[in-house]
């Protein structure tokens, strides 16, 4: 007997990001700041092409276990200090 399981992808509420194991697809959600309800399973989050302007502080603090983040395509003007801590695992930015 076979047992076949599927995995949904499950939408966070607030940023509409399609997020499946370990990887978060927020590409193209209109998005102006990063989403905070993220799981802190990901490893890879794409924020592409979105309007976010700013990188707060600790903007991934609950990411501990990210390894890649692409915040290509938007309208970035500042990074404050420090919007990367805690990311000891982040290799490709």
């Amino acid at each position: 007997m076979f047992l076949l399981i599927i995995l949904k992808e499950p939408k966070t509420p607030e940023a509409g990001c399609s997020c499946a194991l370990s990887r978060c697809d927020c590409t193209n959600r209109g998005l102006t700041s990063i989403p905070q309800n993220l799981t802190k399973n990901i490893r890879r989050l794409d924020l592409s092409r979105n309007q976010i302007t700013m990188v707060q502080a600790g903007a991934f603090i609950n990411l501990p276990r990210l390894q890649e983040l692409d915040l290509s395509s938007n309208q970035i003007t500042m990074i404050q200090p420090s919007a990367f801590e805690n990311l000891p695992m982040l290799q490709c930015l």
